[in-house]
């Protein structure tokens, strides 16, 4: 049996206008540095390796200080369990799943993530989900590494990939070489 079916890739923002509003949104927090370094996660501690993931990150919460932040962290949440609900559906042994935490990434030219997987010692992470916001830029392809093969996930803004956490399903973001990209990651349990 391929893993390669348990990456889907589902259409959550149809309307091109959202995606605007939101990437909108995202360029004002970038202006008003309330991004910060993407930290790579080890076993004591979460420390920033730019050789390892050169990114920068956004935390998307209900409980933030920021009303947009909390409308739109509201807003994906409803829009991802709504496809993760369609992930379900497919896979019928998989059991409901919540989010529990959410970033916006913006990668900038050189920005680039290794291959490694979400879940590991402490993470409890079960499935993992990237919602593509752009496509004007080159470069940062989402790859996966499954049945000794690399899959490469179309980059179409709107589109939602979910796919297990676990350490067969290890993935990579390619090095950006021009534009900007960005995306929402989360994560499930």
């Amino acid at each position: 049996m391929s893993l390669k079916k348990f990456i889907k890739s589902y259409q959550a923002i149809p309307d091109p206008k959202i995606i605007s509003k939101f990437i909108q949104y995202l360029n004002k927090t970038f202006a008003e540095q309330q991004f910060v370094d993407g930290a790579v996660v080890g076993d004591k501690q979460d420390t920033v390796k730019k050789e390892i993931r050169d990114v920068k990150i956004l935390g998307l919460s209900n409980q933030h200080d920021s009303l947009s932040n909390v409308h739109w962290a509201n807003f994906l949440n409803h829009l991802i369990i709504k496809q993760m609900n369609k992930y379900i559906t497919e896979f019928p042994d998989i059991r409901r799943a919540g989010i529990f935490d959410m970033q916006a990434l913006r990668y900038g030219v050189g920005g680039h993530y290794k291959f490694h997987v979400d879940d590991g010692h402490g993470m409890n992470r079960k499935y993992s989900s990237i919602l593509m916001l752009n496509n004007d830029y080159e470069g940062g392809t989402l790859c996966f590494n499954v049945d000794d093969e690399v899959v490469k996930m179309e980059t179409k803004p709107g589109n939602l990939v979910i796919w297990p956490s676990n350490f067969m399903f290890p993935h990579a973001v390619e090095p950006l070489t021009k534009g900007v990209r960005y995306s929402v990651v989360s994560w499930m349990q």
